[in-house]
């Protein structure tokens, strides 16, 4: 009797919870490599250090940080318990710059160097849940449009064996391609219908190479073409509504 009455109340259970529908919204900070551009920064840095280390020029720059990530938000519905189908919107950006002067010679020699970069993806997401729901496992795919705005004046004092002079550059590159991601959460009920929840996973998303007026992006001049990718790893925070059909 005991089992019976088990299996009605989970028969009577599945429906209602089939017709949920779960509205997220929440920010993330992801981490990715960003090899070529990273390469770049480092050229750059290697000439600003050296610029910095002469001894007949006046003023200081601050090396320029190597990108390394940024913030995130993601938006997403997912309609279905304990497995869940719908769709996400994920929004990434980040960016580093350093600006200066030189003086040499009563010469003044202007320097900024800037990247930004970002990412809009759409993407349709399958999810599982575990643990009466406060376990959930995703899956998504889809395609995203990426840019990166470059803008770059190194005016450099004359003499000395300089490492490398980045070229002059204001230009915006852009690229699309697929996005995929596997992302695990923990969610914490605050009252019914409204759980808050930390997440993680491990994103694919190698864009290619972008390119601005047909233009591909080569930023050390060196005739290799750079790519953009947002692979790696985030984290985050998310809040969920939960609404029964």
């Amino acid at each position: 009797m005991r089992w019976t009455t088990l299996a009605v109340v989970a028969a009577m259970a599945v429906p209602a919870w089939a017709g949920s529908l779960s509205v997220g919204s929440g920010v993330q900070w992801y981490v990715a490599s960003f090899p070529d551009l990273s390469g770049y920064i480092q050229q750059a840095n290697e000439t600003i250090r050296f610029v910095n280390d002469m001894g007949d020029v006046d003023g200081h720059v601050v090396p320029i940080d190597i990108l390394r990530g940024g913030p995130g938000i993601v938006v997403s519905q997912s309609l279905g318990y304990p497995v869940g189908m719908g769709a996400q919107l994920l929004m990434l950006k980040g960016g580093v710059s350093t600006e200066g002067s030189w003086t040499r010679d009563g010469v003044e020699h202007d320097v900024e160097l800037s990247l930004e970069i970002g990412l809009v993806a759409g993407l349709a997401q399958a999810t599982l849940a575990f643990v009466g729901g406060l376990l959930e496992v995703s899956l998504a795919a889809g395609w995203g449009v990426a840019w990166l705005d470059h803008r770059c004046e190194f005016n450099l004092p004359a003499g000395g064996a300089i490492p490398f002079a980045p070229l002059p550059d204001e230009s915006q590159y852009r690229t699309n391609g697929f996005v995929g991601q596997l992302g695990v959460r923990a969610m914490l009920p605050l009252r019914p219908g409204v759980a808050l929840g930390t997440e993680g996973g491990l994103r694919f998303a190698p864009l290619g190479v972008p390119r601005a007026d047909g233009e591909a992006l080569d930023l050390s001049g060196d005739g290799v073409r750079d790519e953009l990718s947002f692979s790696g790893v985030w984290v985050g925070l998310t809040v969920t509504l939960i609404f029964e059909l």
